[in-house]
């Protein structure tokens, strides 16, 4: 068998490193740039993960489809925050 010859050149290692330091760079100015947007999405992840287990005992004792558990467990929340509005 032959080895498969590639059309395009291979990287130095000084090419690697500088694209490297690139894609740090653009990640650091993204990360600084939406810095506002972090901690909501955390919370956010959070929740989703606590809740799961809740949908899917909802799904699995009413016998209902998962589109369902979750309206309902929206639901209770939304009652649950207006009752302790009120």
């Amino acid at each position: 068998m032959q080895p498969i010859s590639s059309p395009s050149p291979h990287w130095s290692a000084t090419t690697k490193l500088l694209i490297g330091l690139v894609m740090v760079g653009i990640v650091a100015f993204l990360l600084h740039r939406f810095a506002n947007l972090i901690p909501p999405l955390l919370m956010v992840i959070i929740i989703v993960y606590l809740l799961h287990p809740v949908t899917g005992a909802i799904a699995r004792g009413l016998n209902i489809s998962w589109r369902a558990a979750v309206n309902i467990l929206y639901l209770i929340i939304v009652l649950l925050l207006v009752g302790l509005l009120t």
